[in-house]
């Protein structure tokens, strides 16, 4: 690109520049006010005329005037009603004028008075034009060219002298320079620039060759500047004028030898301009090394520069490998215009790559591409952002960019290229939702390079639904994967989740479907450790088992603990499902009735102490029961109660204890025990049940008090329990025992509800509302319930009707409806369905809620209530995170210690109690305490908590002022969490604040642009953020600019 000197506004600013400094210099010309020569006088015998003439001639012009003005005033001239005589007009014309002159002489205030009226009452004469002259010159020496331009246009030479004619015809040029009549100043000029004797032959020349440049007559500036070459004042200002004229003229090698011997001499002026002109003429001609000194040193001494000007250094830096240097001076050009701002961003691109300098590149690059100047950059610049953001690691602004590139450019020369791209990325993007959508809008299946590719990414992304518990849209991706198939390895996954979403969503006629295609595609070979023949089959047992197909159910679970007998250790992926397998197998013996096979699975749980030994005990000892053995029933109860205190099955094994000793008449034993499981367990689901048939036992053993003692336990602590219907009718039993019928009425007048509503109608309704949610329709049950509750609030049935409403309504997502359902089950004390109200309630709380307050107390009630190893642990995932969201450090610790103990944790589980405690230290500026923590989140995860983890580490390290770490950190949100784009963008503002504290200007700028052009929400706060920073950084970038506005 060459550069043109006249086409820089700096250039004809010089120009401009250089004419206002020489009209408000005046030391060039010499003083001739002191040194005037006197005109001849008249001689006349008037003694004050002739002294007056007489130190005139001496110079003495204050005595000069002093006599004069004696002179006039003797003859009474400034009289007008003085009839005398005066003297001879003549004379006094004479004295008038060399009054005035004398003023001028002398400095006087009256100087411009007394010659402006010698004027005006002087029609003609000898000293018009001479007066004229004065009055010009007083003019001109008090800057006042305009009038002193009219006042030398009428006067002339004839009465002067030639010095006095020099004078005149110099500054009647100058008068009109400095009004730009450059051809009236050039005549004037013309008459005295060949005069060497003159007193202004110098100054003559020096304003008729810089016009002369002016108008381009460049011979003759040369001319009148080579009449300076050795003035002592004049000649430093000779070489740059002389250079420009060679460089107008186009003789360029005479400007080169003219110029360079000079540029460095003594006291030479325009030395940054000078510079500028050599460095231009080695620049247009290719000789960058040349060029680099003098273009430097013209932008180190200038305090602003033109765009073109700041172009040509930088790019003389770029092409003599001086990268860093012009780095600086491209950046200064992102604020240029149009194709200088758009070449200027793709060369400091290549700078960036030049210095190792990817990312900064990337954003170089992306910047050159936002702009339409020039076609063939935008083309390759946005190419190379695409590459690069494949080469970092930005599947995400890979994959948009080169989607963009295909569809701008589809026929561009790089379209090969950008298509091998794009089927590279996708191998590595964890961007799934968005590879997806490119792949279908580019028509990936019809694309050899692509297919295969659509199949794995509609694949991942179903993986990533079925994690988020989305199993709809996992399953509608695991279908466009195997639509796409070409590797048998994704058909086979892409069947094995299929299996899992179906069984999740109890669709088990499907999930069976899926899962023996997938053993009929994988072969019998494992695809991960998750994903393998066993797992499937496990898949296989259990959608089997919910629909009681007990023997096809147990064929698969067999077929599990085949599999797994001998290498369940090694794979701890899989681990847990080898005891699991066995147990179910013992269930399913076990549900048809084969029990002999299935204690046989059983013990083999108890032999090895696998997990689920407790269990094993439990049914073995139902299976002795049942087999006619109540001892070994009993005794293997009380096994499992010793040797596992903790079990969730202990108060069961307790409950069949009292059971059996009921069965076989050991009735005060059976009440001791049944007593005893209250004492220990007062809220298990068990606790009505047991108080019942203590007090069924009691009568049973004529106990008529103490039986009708524990049927008003019932009554009292759980009135909403079927049992208290039952125990009504033991209460009635106890006084029919005693023969009081009245008491029997006297005694339930305090129970009036009983009453009214255990009435047939009561029943019918109820029955009718839980038929259909025994049957799955909960559109009708909700309807149906919601009909018994308006009928009978109190009705027997009220607590059953609650809370199947509620499961319904919450499985239907209507959570504000099933709330109200779960708090009045909450209400109600004792009864069966706590735990479960208490673990939907306390959901509700804390995710479509947000009332952290009140799920915390209900995952703290259910942590206390609850012994199902189940509820255990959801409600110590509840309780980490309303510890975090009620900034609650010490329960957070408590509750995360607990979480990470618990047997059945997982690694989700784990997560998260590094996580919200990393969390919480992090937003209490626990900075030493957080930052471990978070890195352990994300080195383990890849979700929205790793996404925010990285964030929170870059936010860390900013703040610590470790800025190369923090940069590092904002790029592995984007590299390793493209999806999730808030974070990404949160990390963008953070990394344009690392840019501002390294003072790099353009950087944080585009990357600020970047946000603002790609990002899409516009209610999160991220776009009005990077508004105001790009405010902020564009208030910076004007401060330390060199480019003119």
């Amino acid at each position: 690109m060459k550069i043109k000197f006249g086409s820089s506004t700096h250039s004809r600013i010089n120009l401009f520049a250089i004419w206002i400094f020489l009209v408000s210099v005046l030391y060039f010309f010499p003083d001739t006010k002191l040194c005037a020569q006197a005109t001849q006088f008249i001689t006349h015998p008037d003694k004050i005329l002739f002294d007056a003439r007489h130190a005139y001639q001496q110079n003495n012009f204050a005595t000069a005037r002093h006599l004069f003005d004696q002179y006039l005033l003797q003859n009474n001239y400034n009289n007008v009603n003085d009839n005398t005589i005066h003297a001879n007009p003549v004379f006094v014309t004479e004295a008038k004028f060399y009054q005035a002159v004398c003023a001028y002489m002398v400095n006087a205030s009256d100087a411009e008075m007394l010659l402006a009226k010698f004027i005006d009452e002087t029609s003609s004469g000898q000293y018009e034009a001479q007066a004229y002259f004065y009055l010009g010159k007083y003019y001109f020496a008090n800057g006042n060219f305009k009038e002193a331009l009219a006042c030398f246009s009428k006067s002339d030479t004839r009465n002067l002298t030639e010095e006095e004619a020099d004078e005149l015809n110099f500054k009647l040029g100058y008068s009109n320079f400095t009004n730009k009549q450059w051809n009236d100043a050039k005549t004037a000029l013309a008459k005295i620039i060949d005069k060497k004797n003159s007193a202004y032959y110098h100054p003559a020349n020096y304003y008729y060759g810089f016009i002369s440049l002016q108008q381009q007559n460049y011979n003759s500036a040369i001319a009148s500047f080579n009449r300076l070459d050795k003035h002592k004042t004049y000649s430093p200002y000779i070489p740059y004028y002389t250079a420009l004229i060679y460089y107008y003229q186009n003789r360029y090698n005479e400007l080169l030898e003219y110029a360079e011997p000079r540029i460095n001499q003594p006291g030479v002026q325009h030395q940054t301009e000078l510079n500028q002109l050599v460095g231009l003429v080695h620049f247009n001609k290719g000789n960058f090394e040349k060029a680099l000194p003098f273009l430097e040193f013209y932008e180190s001494k200038s305090k602003k520069l033109s765009g073109n000007d700041l172009y040509m250094v930088a790019f003389t830096q770029y092409k003599t490998q001086h990268y860093d240097r012009a780095l600086k001076n491209f950046s200064e050009l992102s604020n240029a215009k149009d194709s200088l701002k758009q070449n200027a961003l793709y060369h400091l691109a290549d700078c960036y790559l030049k210095t190792n300098q990817k990312q900064e590149a990337r954003n170089a690059f992306f910047s050159a591409s936002q702009l339409n100047a020039n076609a063939d950059i935008k083309e390759t610049a946005l190419f190379s952002y695409a590459k690069l953001s494949f080469e970092l690691g930005f599947d995400n602004d890979a994959i948009k960019n080169l989607q963009d590139f295909i569809v701008a450019y589809p026929k561009s020369k790089n379209n090969v290229a950008a298509y091998s791209l794009l089927s590279q990325v996708f191998e590595f993007t964890q961007n799934y939702s968005k590879a997806l959508e490119v792949l279908e809008q580019v028509g990936g299946n019809k694309i050899p390079e692509l297919s295969e590719s659509v199949q794995r990414v509609a694949y991942l992304r179903g993986v990533e639904l079925f994690n988020e518990r989305k199993f709809d849209q996992a399953i509608e991706h695991f279908n466009k994967s195997l639509a796409a198939a070409q590797e048998p390895s994704y058909t086979a996954l892409a069947h094995f989740w299929t299996a899992d979403a179906y069984y999740r969503q109890a669709k088990y006629n499907n999930a069976i479907n899926h899962a023996n295609r997938y053993l009929a595609t994988a072969g019998g070979r494992a695809q991960s450790d998750k994903v393998n023949p066993a797992s499937a089959r496990y898949t296989l047992g259990y959608a089997l088992f919910k629909q009681q197909k007990y023997a096809d159910a147990f064929s698969h679970f067999e077929a599990v603990t085949d599999a797994l007998a001998n290498n369940s250790n090694t794979q701890p992926v899989i681990a847990p499902l080898y005891p699991d397998a066995l147990l179910r197998s013992g269930d399913c013996q076990f549900m048809q009735r084969n029990y002999k096979s299935a204690a046989n699975f059983y013990n083999a749980v108890i032999n090895k102490s696998l997990p689920g030994t407790d269990y094993a005990y439990f049914q073995k000892s139902m299976i002795a029961g049942l087999t006619g053995f109540p001892e070994e029933k009993i005794s293997g109860m009380k096994s499992l109660i010793k040797n596992y205190a903790n079990s969730y099955y202990t108060d069961d094994a307790m409950y069949q204890i009292g059971l059996t000793q009921i069965s076989i008449n050991q009735g005060n034993q059976a009440i001791s025990t049944l007593e005893e499981l209250l004492k220990k367990y007062p809220q298990s689901d068990y606790a009505p049940k047991a108080i019942a048939n203590i007090a069924l036992t009691n009568f049973n053993l004529n106990n008529l008090d103490a039986a009708l003692f524990n049927y008003e336990r019932i009554m009292k602590q759980y009135p909403k329990s079927p049992q208290a219907n039952d125990a009504v009718m033991g209460i009635r039993d106890v006084y029919a025992a005693r023969g009081d019928a009245q008491g029997y009425i006297n005694y339930m007048q305090q129970y009036p509800d009983f009453a009214i509503s255990t009435n047939a109608q009561d029943t019918l309704s109820y029955e009718i509302a839980e038929s259909y949610y025994n049957k799955g329709d909960c559109t009708s049950a909700i309807k149906e319930f919601t009909d018994y509750l308006h009928l009978f609030q109190q009705g027997a049935f009220a607590l059953y009707a609650h809370f199947y409403r509620g499961q319904c309504l919450y499985s239907r997502e209507l959570y504000d409806q099933a709330r109200t359902d779960y708090d009045y089950v909450i209400a109600q004390k004792g009864n069966p369905f706590m735990e479960q109200a208490l673990d939907k309630g306390g959901r509700i709380a804390l995710y479509i809620d947000k009332n952290y307050a009140k799920a915390h107390g209900l995952f703290e009630q259910l942590l206390n209530q609850t012994t199902r190893k189940e509820l255990v642990i959801e409600a110590l995932r509840g309780l980490v995170r309303t510890s975090y969201f009620t900034q609650n450090a010490t329960d957070i610790k408590q509750y995360t210690q607990q979480l990470i103990t618990q047997p059945n944790a997982t690694q989700d589980d784990k997560l998260d109690a590094v996580y919200y405690p990393a969390l919480l230290d992090w937003e209490q500026k626990r900075y030493a305490e957080a930052l471990p923590n978070l890195q352990k989140v994300a080195n383990q995860s890849v979700g929205p908590e790793g996404a925010k983890a990285r964030y929170c580490i870059a936010d860390i390290y900013l703040k610590q002022g470790k800025l190369e770490e923090a940069k590092n950190a904002c790029m592995r949100v984007a590299k390793e969490t493209p999806s999730h784009e808030y974070w990404v963008a949160k990390s963008y503002l953070t990394l344009a604040d690392v840019y501002l504290a390294n003072k790099q200007i353009f950087q944080a700028k585009a990357t600020v642009e970047s946000i603002i052009e790609g990002y899409e929400p516009t209610d999160d706060g991220i776009l009005q953020a990077a508004k105001e920073k790009l405010k902020q950084i564009q208030t910076l970038e004007a401060q330390g600019s060199k480019l003119e506005e």
